[in-house]
């Protein structure tokens, strides 16, 4: 019943308290197995049941933004749905909302290293370099070199007289 009711839930787009039942309802069947007698039928049920809340909680894992959680509770699944082509999608989309994040953070990281903040509109935008930047202090000096001395193409003359 728990399972249905973060079923409910997920149609209803709460992620968070599907969620929370899927891990009840889970939390249900191993009990449940415990007090169970060990016929194979009972077994056989329970491990069937325990697999499509896995699968249901990986699921609201994904959609929670939570790729890694996601992908384990999916392949905990693949145990007994692997004919199964939706969980191999979702596996797919784990992999990319992993890929996604990860290169979102790295972009983050990378911003936040080289521009300190954007000021103006239009074309008086000016990006403001961070002062004393580790990574960028070569790069700064090429380039005051180059201003300092004129603009140079490799063989010693400057851009503007080779026209």
């Amino acid at each position: 019943q728990l399972n249905n009711l973060g079923c409910l839930h997920y149609k209803a787009h709460k992620f968070g308290a599907a969620s929370l039942f899927f891990k009840k309802a889970l939390q249900a069947v191993q009990d449940s197995n415990s007090m169970d007698s060990k016929q194979a039928s009972s077994k056989a049920d329970t491990s069937s049941r325990k697999a499509e809340i896995v699968y249901n909680l990986g699921l609201q894992h994904l959609l929670l933004g939570r790729p890694e959680i996601a992908f384990k509770c999916l392949t905990d699944a693949s145990a007994l749905f692997h004919g199964r082509p939706r969980l191999w999608i979702r596996l797919a989309e784990c992999c990319i909302s992993h890929h996604a994040q990860k290169q979102w953070e790295a972009e983050q990281k990378f911003e936040t290293e080289l521009v300190r903040n954007i000021a103006g509109q239009g074309s008086n935008r000016r990006v403001l370099l961070p002062f004393g930047l580790s990574s960028c202090r070569g790069l700064r000096s090429n380039v005051l070199s180059s201003l300092t001395t004129g603009a140079s193409d490799g063989d010693g003359t400057s851009a503007a007289q080779t026209s």
